[in-house]
């Protein structure tokens, strides 16, 4: 998979979609013109994974399925890595890391691809695992 770095600051799934679909930043950001990055009201800091991202790949050719939620697991105290399952060709996962939230791409391999810094990550690296949506490419 071709690593793809956030351009801008709130630009990690545009980043990831870009991954997703094997293309760069700019195709993918230049999709969503409405999407300001800013504290004015009624603008957006970056997009809605369960609705824009999703949405948008599946006018890609892709389906996907959310597997994972932390609310589901957080009570149980037990480590992500404990209970995260890949299960899809390449997931797009919410995570928190300390830089903020984030958004990965992760392959079958087990390694994540964050946009926000170079690297090659694994799932234990973050704190904590807000969902996971697995991808298929069905075109």
């Amino acid at each position: 998979m071709k690593y793809v770095k956030q351009e801008q600051k709130f630009g990690c799934v545009f980043a990831c979609i870009a991954m997703i679909l094997e293309t760069d930043y700019w195709s993918v950001r230049n999709e969503f013109p409405e999407v300001r990055f800013g504290k004015k009201l009624g603008e957006s800091e970056g997009i809605d994974i369960p609705y824009n991202a999703l949405s948008y790949l599946f006018h890609k050719g892709y389906v996907g399925h959310t597997s994972y939620s932390t609310i589901l697991y957080s009570q149980q105290k037990r480590e992500p890595s404990e209970w995260i399952k890949e299960f899809a060709p390449i997931h797009l996962v919410s995570v928190i890391s300390i830089s903020g939230y984030s958004h990965a791409c992760v392959w079958k391999d087990g390694v994540i691809y964050d946009p926000s810094r170079l690297g090659k990550y694994t799932i234990k690296d973050y704190r904590e695992i807000n969902s996971i949506t697995g991808f298929w490419n069905i075109e």
